[in-house]
């Protein structure tokens, strides 16, 4: 059971103290995407003490998954830019790949903004219900600011007062940690998309297709000698992204396809 913690007004070293708590929780995180250069390259920024008297005005806050203390609002075009500097891209080349005809580049933005959720969470140890709501989090925390070396914003996380309190009478050893991706290759490596193989389209009219019964043949778009397209699904709003096109065979018991050339992205 968690010792009480008597509440106090917050003071600048508390805002001092929360920056050196967002270092911590993310220092592995900014490690496993950016190596080396990481901690020049994404940097933690205080902002102010969050109140009654001076709320949080920005966009909706939300609360960090798995963590009761720590809510954040992630700007726009935060996964774009941190997937271009995980893959070294200039600033003008990563705002020039085109979410819909380059999914695995925006699925790879989301999957660092989840870990960079992952981590800041991992500095609770779960202290249930600091604080109940949104509205309370304007008003009621110490609001720290991540961002690019390019001084664009990434997010604002504002940690509650109660997290604030709790964090300065636990012992750092106490902390949560987060399993380390050991290297940015494997970090890299780790994120994970869906390929699949498209033999081609048709298009039927629905009466047509109500008809449909064994045995009938649909001709598609696609020459025999063309082959088949491979692509990467995109996931919620992202469109398919056709990667490669091959020709269709088997390896074994199960099908296979034979790379005979890869798609151009358009940069548009």
């Amino acid at each position: 059971m968690n010792a009480p913690v008597r509440w106090r007004p917050l003071a600048q070293s508390d805002l001092d103290a929360a920056c050196t708590m967002m270092e911590e929780s993310i220092a592995q995180w900014r490690d496993d995407w950016f190596g080396s250069s990481g901690a020049a390259r994404v940097c933690v920024t205080p902002v102010r003490i969050v109140s009654e008297t001076d709320p949080w005005s920005g966009p909706q806050l939300s609360r960090i998954q798995n963590s009761d203390g720590v809510w954040w609002h992630v700007e726009k075009e935060a996964a774009r830019t941190l997937a271009g500097m995980a893959l070294d891209l200039t600033q003008s080349e990563a705002k020039s790949v085109s979410d819909a005809t380059c999914a695995p580049f925006a699925m790879l933005g989301e999957r660092i903004v989840q870990e960079l959720a992952l981590a800041l969470a991992s500095v609770q140890g779960r202290i249930p219900q600091l604080i109940e709501s949104a509205f309370d989090a304007r008003q009621n925390g110490v609001l720290v600011q991540l961002t690019a070396q390019q001084g664009h914003a990434l997010c604002s996380v504002v940690y509650a007062t109660g997290l604030i309190l709790q964090k300065s009478t636990v012992p750092r050893s106490k902390t949560a940690s987060r399993p380390s991706l050991a290297s940015r290759p494997h970090a890299l490596a780790a994120t994970n998309v869906r390929l699949h193989a498209r033999l081609g389209r048709a298009d039927l009219a629905i009466r047509d297709v109500l008809e449909l019964a064994p045995g009938d043949v649909i001709r598609l778009d696609r020459k025999v000698d063309e082959g088949v397209e491979l692509f990467v699904q995109g996931d919620g709003s992202l469109a398919s992204s056709v990667v490669a096109t091959g020709r269709l065979g088997q390896t074994r018991d199960r099908f296979s396809v034979q790379l005979d050339s890869l798609a151009a992205h358009d940069s548009k």
